[in-house]
């Protein structure tokens, strides 16, 4: 079950009626300027208002931009960190970045667009995002926004000349189109976020979310080749999964293809996170250091929305096969890490049902391999790990201090 970060229905409401207030605002700066374009200056008319009814209407305009704009930067925000929350793996943009991209020069031409397309994907299907596709709504509100940002500089140097109120009515128009394009996008998004929540949207829908703008195609595209119509998806039932159809028979995933041989990267323990974004997910360790992070490069992927956790290597855990000893040290983030409430500031020994804790998160350590087993050992040692897990005590001092 899918849970929200921040609920975003209360926010989604207000933006709501803030778009459609700047609608109502464009609306009536481009009946303005259209009737100053066609000559109806009779008295009482618009013209007829003076600079007064000028001067209020653009005080206006710019109230109801920026109030918008602030509370779909709020939005945005959540929509991304709710993304993050629900467990897509490898998604690009960190949610405390959303809002900057848009003030950045150069990256503010199309980072934001990218944001959007990924949060649209994100929110259709957390566990298949990539297979995601909102169609055409998403690039054509990126590129009325734009044209709107064009315009509104252009304005400002040509409104005083003889074609500057051709680009006023344009203007008004293209800022028309961008409230209700984005209008559409918050609530398709919220819409699916709040399905997932409620255990309606993801994989537990029958059919694919399509964007109501792009046109029915049976083709899916994901990123292990090309899917068509005449091939099923079949749920998960955890053994190989081999894909039908013109150009993928016969071939697998990469990720099963992994799953040939498991020796090469056996598990040997598992850290547990029992507090935080994620809780009651497990998380197997393999040999040599195992990196902790949020970010898809860390070996110990916990992308669960704890923006606190360094992206790459906020903490290491060691496993030493020769010794049979696990160890845990600080990694290359400025976050700090804690055992057991003690800073981590140097390379301690772990020793099972410890905990570890990371920004938001609490992990707990669970070993396998230790002194009484290993996977390079040929034949079980005389302490069998049957016998050790029999007569262990919880300790808390790990299994390899365990006696039979």
């Amino acid at each position: 079950m899918y849970q929200f970060n921040k609920d975003p229905t209360g926010l989604n409401r207000w933006l709501i009626v803030f778009l459609w207030v700047s609608v109502a605002v464009n609306s009536l700066a481009l009946l303005h300027d259209g009737a100053l374009t066609l000559g109806f200056l009779f008295p009482g008319g618009f013209a007829g208002m003076g600079e007064a009814w000028i001067d209020s209407l653009i005080y206006l305009s710019a109230v109801v931009f920026f109030l918008t704009f602030g509370v779909f930067l709020r939005w945005q925000y959540l929509a991304s960190r709710n993304v993050w929350g629900f467990g897509a793996k490898g998604l690009r943009f960190d949610p405390g970045w959303v809002v900057w991209y848009y003030f950045i020069p150069i990256l503010n031409l199309f980072r934001p667009y990218q944001v959007m397309k990924e949060t649209w994907r994100a929110s259709s299907d957390p566990e298949n995002w990539r297979g995601q596709h909102p169609g055409i709504m998403v690039e054509v509100w990126w590129a009325l926004t734009l044209l709107d940002a064009f315009l509104g500089r252009a304005i400002q140097s040509t409104y005083a000349s003889e074609h500057g109120l051709i680009i006023a009515i344009a203007f008004d128009t293209a800022q028309i189109g961008v409230n209700v394009v984005t209008l559409m996008l918050v609530k398709e998004i919220t819409g699916m976020q709040v399905a997932l929540v409620r255990g309606e949207g993801g994989s537990m829908r029958t059919e694919p979310v399509v964007s109501t703008w792009w046109p029915e195609d049976k083709t899916e595209h994901v990123d292990t080749g090309e899917i068509h119509s005449e091939q099923t998806l079949q749920p998960s039932t955890g053994e190989e999964t081999v894909l039908l159809g013109p150009e993928g028979a016969g071939e697998t995933s990469d990720r099963e293809s992994s799953r040939t041989d498991p020796m090469n990267d056996p598990v040997v323990g598992w850290l547990v996170v029992i507090a935080g974004p994620g809780r009651g997910t497990a998380h197997p360790l393999g040999r040599g250091r195992n990196g902790i992070g949020r970010g898809p490069d860390s070996r110990i992927c916990l992308d669960y929305g704890d923006m606190t956790m360094s992206r790459k290597d906020h903490a290491i855990v060691t496993y030493d096969p020769k010794g049979g000893r696990y160890y845990i040290q600080e990694g290359n983030g400025v976050g700090l890490t804690y055992l057991d409430q003690e800073l981590v500031n140097k390379p301690m020994s772990l020793k099972g049902r410890q905990e570890i804790g990371i920004g938001q998160t609490r992990l707990c350590f669970v070993p396998f391999c230790g002194s009484y087993f290993d996977w390079s050992d040929k034949v079980v040692k005389e302490k069998s790990m049957n016998g050790v897990l029999e007569g262990r005590e919880d300790t808390g001092e790990g299994l390899e201090d365990s006696h039979v």
